[in-house]
C-alpha cells in the first residue's frame, strides 16, 4: 500500500488525484491539505487521513509519513512544502 499527502486537495487536480486514488486499491490517502477550502468532503472519503487547511503543511507532512506527496497547489503558494520529500530522500 502506497501512502500518498495530498496537498491542493480540494482544487481541480487535487479533486481528479483523488478520484484516480479512490479507484486504485493499492493507493491510500494518509494526509488532506488545502489552502484555504475545507477538506471535510474529501476526508470522509478517506478516514484515517490527517487534514489541514491552511498554514505550513510540512508538520503535517512529517506525522502522516506519506511515501508520495502529490503537489496540487497552484504556483508559488505550492513551493513550501516542496522541499521536503527531497530532503527525506537524502
Amino acid at each position: 500500500m502506497t501512502r500518498i499527502a495530498l496537498l491542493g486537495a480540494t482544487g481541480s487536480i487535487g479533486r481528479q488525484a483523488l478520484d484516480v486514488i479512490a479507484a486504485n486499491p493499492d493507493l491510500e490517502v494518509c494526509a488532506l491539505v488545502s489552502g484555504s477550502t475545507p477538506v471535510e468532503a474529501a476526508a470522509a472519503r478517506h478516514p484515517g487521513a490527517l487534514t489541514q487547511v491552511g498554514g505550513d503543511p510540512r508538520a503535517l507532512l512529517e506525522a502522516s509519513e506519506p511515501d508520495v506527496v502529490l503537489n496540487a497547489v497552484v504556483g508559488f503558494a505550492g513551493v513550501g512544502a516542496s522541499p521536503r520529500p527531497f530532503t527525506r530522500l537524502s
